[in-house]
């Protein structure tokens, strides 16, 4: 694999490469990535949050794919709101904020953190003993996560729940573990550390899995596959019944990750025949499939019984994943950017080109998390008081942000500072 080195400092290198791809509609290509490797003995890396997330009540019907035609002039309205309060902190700020409580440190490199945080299910952070999530998730048990201990060097752990004041003093962001102890886990493996299914951790969004339309009844139903609820009356019989009653903001109704792997999930993952009941017409439906990037022949409706079967196609996207090499004193970060078409790699093959490229520069990778994917992942430069240099454009003149740039905000941020020594 070749690799450019384009930023050098104390503690911190920046590599620039590309790697084969694919578009969604199937034709290959190749898109650029940055792999970094930050040395553990003389950098320190903290987490910023954008803090009036914190217990944001969400208008739940905007729960991935959960709308309709006569929501839509009410949604931009909705979201118009949402995204200037979570998306009012860029990285600029973040990095301002940080200086002002911490003066003292030399700040040399900022990133984003979990994009998902506050917008999905499944993400959360812990910082200064507050945990941020969304309002209507209840964390049970282990989370897997990057740990930032005060004075220690971070690890790719979990946090128990159970047992989170133990916690009080360091810092965490929730990821998915991709690796342990050099072993790959698989979205339909269980994880050690968490025992759940791996897919369950992606209960917020399993679109960065699977490739899966924009259908209301479609997105509901593997999004309930995927997540248990405190209702106790809840049932899924009658998927539109339930989806109405679970999403009214005013019955206390919780939601957190199953223990569990449904035939519906599995099948998926698999890429295996799997026949959904839907709630939307002809046209809808092959609309949203279209769009999704599949062929008439990929599919099959059935109108009279409302039933949408097909081998649903993997996603891909651009990834941002997190690994730390067997000493523990390196941390290696790899984004692959995507693009308004959301080219890209599935989440497998984007690990195996983060091996790939941390074996380039002689590391091995031990334990592996995803961190974030598709537009928010980007990388700012950091030197004094002045704004984050943006790493926007490739080498080759190519725009790596497709989501804004220094204008676009983030809900939370890793921050990087020399250690005083060095």
């Amino acid at each position: 694999m070749n690799l450019k080195r384009i930023y050098n400092i104390p503690g911190i290198r920046i590599f620039e490469g590309k790697v084969p791809a694919r578009k969604v509609s199937g034709e290959r290509c190749t898109l650029p990535f940055h792999l970094t490797d930050v040395d553990l003995i003389k950098t320190s890396i903290s987490l910023s949050v954008n803090h009036l997330g914190k217990d944001y009540k969400w208008g739940d019907a905007t729960v991935r794919g959960y709308i309709d035609q006569s929501q839509i002039g009410w949604m931009k309205q909705y979201y118009d709101e949402v995204n200037g309060l979570l998306r009012a902190k860029t990285l600029n700020f973040h990095v301002k904020d940080f200086l002002t409580s911490n003066p003292q440190q030399n700040v040399v490199m900022a990133t984003e953190a979990n994009g998902n945080l506050f917008w999905n299910l499944g993400s959360w952070a812990f910082v200064d003993g507050i945990l941020y999530q969304h309002y209507r998730e209840r964390l049970e048990g282990k989370q897997t996560c990057l740990i930032l201990p005060v004075g220690e060097k971070p690890r790719i752990g979990v946090l128990d729940m159970t047992n989170i004041s133990d916690f009080f003093g360091c810092s965490a962001v929730s990821g998915q573990r991709l690796m342990l102890d050099f072993k790959k886990i698989g979205i339909l493996d269980i994880d050690p550390g968490t025992e759940r299914y791996l897919s369950a951790e992606f209960c917020g969004d399993f679109s960065v899995v699977s490739r899966l339309p924009f259908l209301r009844s479609v997105q509901l139903a593997v999004f309930l596959s995927n997540i248990k609820t405190s209702d106790e009356n809840a049932t899924t019989d009658g998927m539109s019944e339930f989806s109405r009653r679970i999403f009214e903001q005013d019955i206390g109704c919780f939601l957190s990750k199953t223990s569990g792997l449904s035939d519906l999930i599995k099948k998926i993952v698999l890429g295996e025949t799997a026949t959904l009941d839907v709630a939307e017409d002809r046209d809808e439906v092959i609309g949203a499939m279209v769009r999704s990037g599949y062929r008439f022949d990929d599919f099959i409706f059935d109108g009279s019984t409302h039933q949408l079967t097909a081998r649903f196609k993997r996603s891909i996207f651009g990834h941002s994943i997190a690994g730390i090499d067997p000493s523990g004193e390196r941390l290696l970060a790899f984004k692959i950017y995507t693009n308004n078409e959301r080219d890209g790699l599935t989440i497998e093959k984007s690990l195996d080109s983060f091996i790939a490229a941390a074996s380039t520069i002689g590391f091995k990778i031990k334990d592996a998390i995803l961190m974030s994917s598709g537009g928010d992942l980007r990388i700012g430069l950091c030197k004094g008081k002045a704004p984050p240099k943006l790493l926007n454009i490739s080498s080759d003149g190519e725009n790596l942000l497709y989501k804004g740039g220094s204008e676009y905000g983030i809900t939370s941020a890793f921050i990087f500072s020399r250690k005083e020594t060095f």
